[in-house]
This record gives structure tokens, sequence and C-alpha cells, in this order.
């Protein structure tokens, strides 16, 4: 089974994968249009920093 060919949207490559081949632009699905994909999203922001911020941070204070 072939998986469908999408067009990028910023750059109009044609790509197969999750990612735009040529400007790593993300193809967005319609799981990822849903406000529990939102919240995701943003507690995978809130938690994943670097080991220098923390360290950065103590200084800090």
């Amino acid at each position: 089974m072939n998986a469908p060919v999408k067009v990028c949207k910023s750059c109009g490559t044609h790509f197969v994968d999750k990612y735009c081949n040529h400007c790593g632009q993300k193809a967005f699905e319609e799981n990822d249009r849903h406000i529990l994909a939102l919240f995701g999203e943003m507690f995978h922001f809130i938690t994943h920093f670097e080991g220098t911020f923390w360290t950065s941070l103590k200084r800090c204070y």
C-alpha cells in the first residue's frame, strides 16, 4: 500500500512522509486540528526544556 502524496503549503514540494523533505514543514492531519492535540502541543512545549535552561534559571536566583 502506497502512502498518499502530499503537497507542502509552504514551498509546493510533493512529499509522502509527515514532514516536507524540502523545507521541513509539518503536514497537518485531521487529528492535529482537535483541541486535545492543541493541549498536547502546549504540554510538550512547556515541559521540554534543554538542560542548560535549568542551569541558567538556577544562576539567576
